[in-house]
């Protein structure tokens, strides 16, 4: 951690713990501290007194960290111990965002041949180009499920939610639906109406594919079982 990530760092840990932000002689003294200046060379550098920095500038610093990061700091182990929050941070991220996606279902992608070009096209439309939905068609020479599901694991860190359904039969949309929805933000509970989906999507940056689809998709196939609710699907496009 460089002195730039470790002064927002404590300022970050310490306004979450009291609602203010360091001062800018408290920011000063840490910097100080991270280059291995004494109190001292400190407070005759900035023309302070020495007990003024060491017992009230210095004494309160430590104890507004000790407050947040909920251990003993002092001007020895300050550093140690906001690179170990860092660190405890960044696995609870982790989590987290594993929390929020579901592959389940995706199948092993090791045997794909790489597909330089597909991707740089589908990456284009879904990361830059924003292209709400995309639908694999007619790849004679492609296995559409297994370009999916690799390129799902290139860009999954692209979206706040990922979740792959693979559409084994041709079922109404409320059977994933119940599935989907809890696993969407601020959603406890299944609900198989499409307009809780849709307000899902519409309010979260997610990735959502359905694989094998094109079975509901047929010819003719909506506007005949439109009542057993396969017309729901239209309402993706």
């Amino acid at each position: 951690m460089n002195i730039k990530e470790l002064l927002n760092m404590a300022d970050k840990v310490v306004y979450e713990s009291t609602g203010r932000h360091l001062t800018d002689l408290q920011s000063d003294l840490l910097k100080a501290s991270y280059e291995n200046q004494t109190y001292e060379q400190f407070a005759n550098d900035r023309g302070y007194c020495l007990d003024y920095i060491k017992k009230d500038v210095g004494s309160l610093l430590w104890n507004l960290l000790s407050q947040a990061l909920g251990e003993k700091i002092t001007k020895k182990n300050f550093r140690q111990a906001l690179e170990r929050y860092q660190q405890t941070q960044e696995i609870l991220n982790y989590k987290e965002k594993k929390k929020r996606q579901d592959f389940s279902d995706v199948p092993n992608t090791s045997a794909f041949l790489e597909r330089t070009e597909e991707f740089g096209k589908l990456r284009q439309w879904i990361l830059q180009d924003k292209c709400r939905l995309v639908a694999f068609v007619s790849f004679r020479e492609i296995d559409k499920t297994s370009l999916a599901a690799k390129l799902v694991t290139q860009i999954e860190d692209e979206f706040e939610q990922a979740i792959w359904r693979s559409q084994l039969s041709t079922e109404p949309l409320a059977s994933p639906l119940g599935e989907l929805v809890p696993f969407l933000p601020n959603q406890q509970e299944a609900k198989t109406q499409i307009r809780y989906l849709l307000q899902c999507l519409c309010s979260s940056h997610c990735l959502l594919i359905l694989d094998n689809v094109e079975a509901v998709l047929q010819i003719g196939k909506l506007a005949r079982n439109d009542s057993e609710g396969y017309g729901e699907y239209s309402y993706l496009a």
